[in-house]
């Protein structure tokens, strides 16, 4: 198979990426402005590019025609947020739309996986592993 994988630098990611290699096709996106990032397994291809920046992730899946987009690649420290949501909402949602627009054009494309964050279900009444359809409390 062939993966696009998104936030492969972050501690999931960089951990997926060596899960992949050797097995599957691992095409990784990474943003252009990165910084001390983990290193990436030599046969994985790397390609850098802003989530934000439609044009380029469109030209980039169109080059690679993945099969499965594991999208992982996130602005994360949520106490930002509230400081610069302007960004949060360029990186996060704008970059999240741009891979689907691009995904569902692939005539061979099977799959979109979004990693999220516990963040979005809020505080909870009850701090412990929560199942997925716990209800979110803004």
């Amino acid at each position: 198979m062939k993966i696009f994988l998104t936030g492969s630098t972050g501690f999931i990611g960089s951990n997926l990426v060596k899960k992949l290699v050797g097995k599957h096709e691992v095409v990784c996106l990474i943003p252009s402005n990165e910084l001390g990032m983990r290193p990436i397994p030599e046969n994985a291809t790397i390609e850098f590019s802003d989530l934000a920046n439609f044009e380029e992730v469109r030209n980039l899946i169109e080059k690679h025609k993945p099969e499965i987009i594991m999208h992982l690649g996130a602005a994360t420290p949520v106490r930002y947020s509230f400081t610069f949501p302007d960004i949060y909402e360029k990186v996060n949602h704008l970059g999240t739309k741009n891979l689907v627009d691009t995904a569902m054009k692939l005539p061979n494309f099977k799959m979109f996986m979004f990693a999220s964050s516990a963040e979005t279900y809020g505080v909870q009444e009850v701090h412990k592993p929560f199942p997925e359809d716990t209800k979110q409390n803004a």
